[in-house]
């Protein structure tokens, strides 16, 4: 899941829901413009994960409420949906979609792999095509910081403070419940001074299963 600066998203037309070629050469230039690792703020807090986490119950569509800006997201505008497929005890299939400025559809596949079988809160995700999966540097961290007793909010993030994502089961969050998990982000040391809300419309269709 790790790619140049432009925006690893692939424009949809004619509801075509596959991945164009020139997303997968994007992907194969992983190794030539790698950007500088992220490094975690001096005096930081450590950032831990839930102790434990039902991979099961986590499955299916989560709206994205608001995030930290990241090089893969970047073309998005709004909308974006987050679905996720459990396909073995330690894979999980994602596909994400959002709505470009434009207002193209735009969406992407890839890859998490649970790194903690123990409590299943802690995974990486890759950006990349399979071909590149061996390389370690194509897996990012991607840990459940918190998670709603009905499992209809979480919140995301990574041990160096970099991504951070807020999700709700709906396109709307209260904002009472937006508040308690932008304070929990800030108490682990995130800078949510530069959380980007995301606007929520039309629900998106993330019905097509990521391939595997």
């Amino acid at each position: 899941m790790l790619h140049t600066a432009k925006s690893s998203f692939t424009r949809i037309r004619s509801g075509v829901g596959h991945v164009c070629a020139g997303a997968l050469a994007a992907g194969l230039a992983v190794t030539i413009a790698l950007p500088a690792p992220a490094e975690t703020p001096p005096g930081a807090p450590v950032v831990t994960a839930v102790p434990q986490l039902d991979l099961d119950r986590y499955m299916g569509n989560w709206y994205e409420i608001a995030r930290l800006p990241n090089r893969h997201e970047d073309a998005c505008a709004r909308d974006v949906v987050h679905r996720y497929q459990r396909r073995s005890e330690t894979a999980v299939g994602v596909t994400s979609i959002c709505r470009r400025s434009d207002g193209e559809e735009a969406r992407e596949y890839n890859v998490a792999r649970v790194r903690d079988v123990t409590s299943h809160a802690r995974l990486e995700i890759r950006h990349a095509p399979s071909a590149l999966g061996w390389l370690p540097f194509v897996w990012e961290d991607y840990w459940v910081l918190e998670i709603g007793a009905a499992y209809d909010v979480a919140l995301v993030g990574d041990q160096d403070h970099a991504t951070l994502w807020i999700l709700s089961r709906t396109p709307s969050l209260d904002r009472a419940r937006y508040v308690a998990l932008v304070s929990k982000a800030a108490a682990l040391g995130y800078d949510t001074r530069k959380l980007i809300e995301v606007p929520q419309g039309a629900p998106a269709n993330a019905a097509t299963p990521a391939p595997r």
